[in-house]
């Protein structure tokens, strides 16, 4: 058992605000941090579904490298946080390289890959503490305290330590889609069901992991008294399997290697001949081979990943006029008194990226806000972090 599943879990989200659900990462563990660079760029031109797509292949190449064990990880979008063994770096670095390839040759994507030592970032004053949030009996995932993760981010990224921690090798693989199997985008975008689809970002700003608890507490608090003015932005009637092409076309991409033409075709009708019979499956509530379709659904509801700590507090909500109102004042309150830096995107839709391992219970499905909302919320951020 991985240090992650031997840490109790917590079910209600309102207990990360408590300091002892948290737990130290040991030494021999890695930050693995990945983000596409000039996200913006694509998600401007309309490619935020590519750009989801390879954020969470990025959390699969991870885990596929460690044998799918239970390690805590976050999903931002554009990117991905993991924490792994050491002993799992050179796999890990195989498995992200052929990524990095796949993102280049059929998205026009660079992924910046990058691992950092835990005890590097403690020497460093940076502590990486994490906690066990089940969604379910069967899917629990990380959630995150301390200045670990940030920093990390910050070494891959700046030109001055990124060769330290970049994960380069130089003989990779041709790209298999072996190494980031598991990922699924056959949804149509959720509709908002309250009027928008909210994306937040906020990152406290005090300077103990206590600190930074409180404010987050205080901000779920506020969402969680909102009731369904602010609520999941995934709902069984909004569930809809996609069967247009157009709408498959980064999962076709990301195991094929291709962006059109006809090498695609015999997996393109592979995908759009299940994506059919799980329509029915799933709307009727059937139970074929290992799908049962009513239990799949519900625990699809349990098991998407909405909300996260992981150095800030990040959200996907289907609110009113009325809650986002009250979610922008507090935000706005805790900025101006220099509690928090935040940054928001609005949207009339989410997206769904799936990371799934098996049907009956081991899957979870990341939410973004459509049209790239968490890498707008964290532009807004960076610009009013200035």
């Amino acid at each position: 058992m991985t240090f992650f599943g031997e840490i109790p879990s917590f079910e209600s989200f309102l207990e990360l605000t408590e300091r002892d659900r948290y737990h130290p990462v040991p030494d021999e563990h890695l930050v693995v941090v990945t983000d596409v660079i000039s996200s913006r760029v694509a998600i401007d031109a309309g490619r935020y579904r590519d750009v989801n797509v390879i954020g969470g292949a990025s959390i699969a190449a991870v885990l596929n490298a460690c044998d799918r064990e239970d390690l805590p990880y976050s999903f931002r979008g554009d990117g991905s946080y993991v924490i792994a063994p050491t002993s799992r770096r050179g796999a890990i670095a195989t498995a992200l390289n052929q990524l990095v390839a796949r993102a280049r040759d059929a998205f026009d994507l660079e992924l910046r890959i990058g691992a950092v030592p835990v005890e590097s970032l403690r020497d460093d004053g940076a502590e990486v503490l994490v906690a066990r949030h089940a969604l379910s009996e069967s899917v629990a995932l990380g959630v995150f305290a301390g200045r670990g993760l940030e920093r990390a981010a910050e070494l891959v990224k700046d030109p001055a330590t990124a060769v330290r921690y970049t994960l380069a090798r130089g003989d990779i693989p041709e790209p298999s889609s072996e190494a980031f199997a598991g990922v699924r985008c056959r949804w149509e975008p959720l509709p908002s069901r309250n009027g928008q689809i909210l994306s937040i970002i906020a990152r406290a700003t005090a300077s103990t992991a206590e600190g930074q608890l409180r404010t987050y507490g205080e901000l779920v608090q506020l969402v969680e008294a909102l009731g369904d003015a602010a609520r999941r932005p995934v709902s069984d009637e909004t569930l809809k399997l996609a069967t247009d092409m157009n709408a498959l076309d980064a999962e076709a991409r990301l195991y094929t290697g291709k962006r059109g033409g006809v090498g695609r075709l015999p997996f393109e009708g592979r995908m759009k001949a299940v994506a059919h019979v799980g329509s029915v499956i799933l709307d009727r509530g059937l139970r074929v081979g290992e799908l049962d379709g009513e239990a799949y659904r519900r625990a699809f509801l349990k098991q998407s990943d909405f909300r996260k700590l992981d150095g800030a507090l990040r959200m996907v909500l289907d609110v009113t006029p009325y809650a986002r109102a009250a979610i922008e004042d507090r935000l706005e309150t805790g900025s101006r008194g220099g509690e928090l830096v935040y940054g928001l995107d609005a949207s009339e839709t989410a997206t769904v990226t799936c990371l799934i391992w098996d049907y009956q219970s081991r899957h979870v499905h990341f939410i973004d806000g459509s049209g790239g909302g968490y890498s707008r919320a964290a532009a807004e951020l960076a610009r009013r972090a200035r």
